[in-house]
C-alpha cells in the first residue's frame, strides 16, 4: 500500500468511526442515569510525556478532542430530553469528572495485565503500543516488557462494569488486532485502519484524522444519529 492508500484507509476509517461513535452517543444521550466518563492513554506516562516526546504526535490532539466531546456534545445531547432537575443534578455531579487516566505499561506493577486492574470500562481507551499478526496476535509495549493478547485485552475490557464509545489502535497489524476488540459486543467503535507494519508518521496520522473526525461531532450530529437509528 502506497502512502496515498495509506490516508484515503486512515480518513475513511476515521470517519465510519465518526459515524459509529455519533449512533453510539445518540443511545446513550437517551438513558436515565448520566454515564460515568473516562479516558485511559495505555503506552504514555501522563499529560508531559504525551506534549513532550517526539513518539507520541498527535496524541494530545486527540485526547483534547476527545475531553472535549465528551465534556460538551454529549452532556448537552443528554440533557436535551431530560428535566431540569436531573440536568442540574448530573451537571454538578459529573461534568467536572471525566477521569483522564495513564498507564505506561500494558502491564500493573503486580505483573497483571492494566486491562485487569481497571474498575470500569473507560468511554475512550488509547493503546499506543505495537501490534502482531501472528498465530495469536497481542500487544507489547513501544520499550519491550508489557504484554497481553489481543484477545485477552477485549475480554478483560469488554468483563467491565460501564459503557465503552471508542478503543485507538494505532499499532502496526492492527486490523487484526482489533478483531477481539469488534467482536466483544461491550466495546463501542474500533479505529484500527491498517493491517501492515507503519511507522510513527503513520500514527501520527491516524490520530490526527482521528481528531478531526471527533472535533466534527456536536449535539446536533449526535441528535440526528439518533434520529436516523429510528428510521
Amino acid at each position: 500500500m502506497n502512502a496515498e492508500q495509506r490516508n484515503l484507509a486512515i480518513e475513511r476509517e476515521a470517519a465510519e468511526s465518526s459515524r459509529q461513535m455519533a449512533r453510539l452517543l445518540a443511545d446513550w444521550s437517551e438513558i436515565s442515569e448520566f454515564p460515568r466518563l473516562g479516558l485511559l492513554c495505555i503506552g504514555a506516562s501522563n499529560a508531559d510525556d504525551i506534549l513532550r516526546n517526539p513518539d507520541h504526535q498527535g496524541v494530545a490532539d486527540l485526547i483534547h478532542a476527545s475531553m472535549t466531546l465528551l465534556r460538551t456534545s454529549f452532556l448537552a445531547a443528554w440533557s436535551i430530553s431530560k428535566p431540569s432537575s436531573v440536568v442540574e443534578r448530573a451537571v454538578l455531579r459529573r461534568r467536572l469528572e471525566i477521569e483522564l487516566a495513564f498507564s505506561e505499561s500494558l502491564n500493573a506493577p503486580s505483573g497483571r495485565s492494566v486491562f485487569g486492574q481497571l474498575d470500569y470500562l473507560p468511554s475512550i481507551v488509547i493503546i499506543l503500543t505495537h501490534g502482531s499478526r501472528g498465530p495469536v496476535p497481542y500487544l507489547q509495549d513501544e520499550r519491550g516488557g508489557g504484554s497481553v493478547t489481543a484477545s485477552d485485552a477485549a475480554s478483560e475490557l469488554g468483563s467491565l462494569p460501564g459503557r465503552n464509545l471508542l478503543v485507538v489502535l494505532p499499532c502496526c497489524f492492527a486490523s487484526t488486532v482489533s478483531e477481539p476488540f469488534l467482536e466483544n459486543d461491550r466495546i463501542g467503535s474500533v479505529f484500527a485502519p491498517l493491517d501492515e507494519e507503519i511507522g510513527d508518521r503513520e500514527v501520527a496520522s491516524m490520530l490526527r484524522a482521528l481528531g478531526d473526525e471527533i472535533r466534527s461531532l456536536d449535539v446536533f450530529s449526535i441528535s440526528r444519529g439518533f434520529s436516523n437509528a429510528e428510521t
